[in-house]
């Protein structure tokens, strides 16, 4: 009866060798699927936010009130790394001429939106200010508040600003407009916040817009008379050393 021999070390070594060279090509491959599914993930990731944030941004400061717009520092005192403008509320035409601080404001709107309006501005639920005729960013900066709001039948409101009414609209135009809105980049990152931008206690989670976005540009061009007012926006995400940029220009549509 012949003995079935088993396996000698040397073919045991070589099993071995052949079974781990099997399973490391294996393995790289899986590795291979995972690594680039993980970089897809990153990089849809990357351009969802930038484009959440471009759109987000376009929305806004189309409606910006004309000549609000401005570039501004960051916490860090960063050059030209917020973006800072202040958004209409209501707009509207005033039929004579400002009287001292007194105004006859015609709303663009229905006669629900007046009579909210009206009552609440005397409930001083919100903060309104008065814009007519600004010619540059520091008017919106101090502000002009309406304290006081009347309807007449005719459909007019009459509004009472804080301090006299200096300047007129060329076509007769009136905004009202509240809060500042700035969109800040700092430490790759834009958030979106209202009022003051400086204190570093407002760059947190709750106002973040985007992430790892590795470059924020920004340019704005004033109006002139024939033409409205235009800001561009650039931004920039570095995945894995592949970047996405998205290039967008915005037209303010409010004039004066």
């Amino acid at each position: 009866m012949k003995l079935s021999r088993g396996f000698t070390l040397l073919e045991m070594v070589i099993s071995l060798v052949v079974l781990g060279v099997i399973s490391l090509a294996v393995g790289s491959y899986f590795q291979l699927g995972v690594q680039g599914y993980t970089d897809t993930v990153n990089r849809d990731r990357a351009q969802t936010e930038l484009r959440f944030a471009v759109e987000k941004i376009t929305r806004e400061v189309r409606h910006a009130a004309p000549n609000s717009v401005f570039l501004d520092s960051n916490t860090a005192g960063e050059a030209n790394t917020c973006l800072s403008f202040y958004p209409v509320t209501q707009s509207g035409f005033y039929l004579r001429l400002p009287q001292g601080r007194s105004v006859d404001f015609i709303l663009s709107g229905s006669d629900q939106e007046s009579k909210a309006l009206v009552t609440d501005i005397n409930k001083q639920l919100s903060n309104y200010f008065l814009a007519i005729g600004f010619g540059s960013s520091s008017q919106y900066i101090n502000g002009n508040k309406v304290t006081k709001a009347a309807a007449d039948p005719a459909g007019h409101i009459e509004l009472t600003t804080q301090d006299d009414l200096t300047v007129t609209s060329p076509a007769n135009r009136a905004y009202l407009y509240r809060e500042q809105v700035s969109y800040c980049y700092f430490q790759n990152k834009i958030y979106r916040f209202t009022g003051d931008k400086k204190p570093l206690a407002k760059y947190m989670p709750e106002n973040l817009i985007a992430g790892g976005v590795s470059n924020m540009d920004i340019s704005a061009q004033a109006p002139g008379l024939s033409r409205n007012g235009m800001i561009h926006i650039s931004l920039s995400a570095d995945v894995d050393g592949e970047v996405t940029s998205y290039d967008h220009t915005v037209q303010v549509l409010n004039v004066l």
